[in-house]
């Protein structure tokens, strides 16, 4: 299942072989697609479609692609073309396991296996995982704690709004502050002043602002 992958490429080139076909409906879904053309392409070879195009040079996945058979067939590719990039090799069930039912290969029970280890999907998950950590991906140091990385951009959000508050005893705006004043009868009142610092105050403003994007970029 690791090297069953079809590019890009192959797939735009399964589109247009499936558009030049008289016998094509563009509102075929993946159950036709498989039945009445990868079927009939692939029947008493004994392998699916992606490996029959690339027995030579089998594709090494890097994708795993999970969708619905009752999807829009061309809809389906054009998502894929939409999303991957060039080099990347995608293992779709619909293409890469061999689909016939016949002598010439293994069933499709044979191919998922007994065991849900030993499942093309599994191996190519523990596959595309075992590449991201060879890469480094999941080895950072604090990946741990990453998720404590928008928690801390919260309080430095809140902290760097609240500054002017502790020290200017101020609500700040860009240029003015709010300030609370007591009258005669003992109740606040605010009023609007002119900031004693207004480049600090926008300073403070603007990295919070910083702080509480990256915050949700973090989540």
């Amino acid at each position: 299942g690791e090297y069953w992958g079809i590019t890009p490429a192959q797939i735009r080139e399964l589109l247009a072989r499936l558009r030049a076909d008289p016998s094509w409906d563009a509102k075929n879904n993946v159950y036709t697609l498989v039945n009445e053309y990868i079927k009939p392409w692939t029947q008493g070879k004994g392998i699916g479609y992606a490996l029959l195009i690339n027995r030579d040079e089998p594709k090494e996945v890097n994708i795993m692609v999970s969708h619905a058979w009752s999807e829009n067939a061309e809809e389906f590719f054009e998502a894929l073309l939409r999303s991957t990039e060039e080099d990347d090799s995608l293992f779709i069930c619909a293409l890469s396991l061999y689909q016939v039912q016949d002598d010439a290969g293994p069933s499709i029970m044979q191919q998922l296996g007994t065991d849900p280890g030993d499942s093309p999907f599994h191996r190519v998950l523990a596959h595309i995982r075992g590449k991201g950590e060879a890469a480094g991906v999941r080895k950072w140091l604090f990946w741990p704690h990453a998720n404590l990385i928008s928690v801390a951009l919260v309080l430095l959000a809140l902290g760097c709004y609240t500054i002017p508050m502790m020290f200017h005893h101020c609500v700040p705006t860009s240029s003015l502050c709010v300030f609370p004043e007591s009258d005669t009868s003992d109740q606040k009142k605010l009023t609007w002043s002119e900031s004693p610092f207004p480049w600090v105050h926008v300073f403070v403003d603007l990295a919070a602002f910083f702080f509480a994007v990256a915050a949700c970029f973090t989540c």
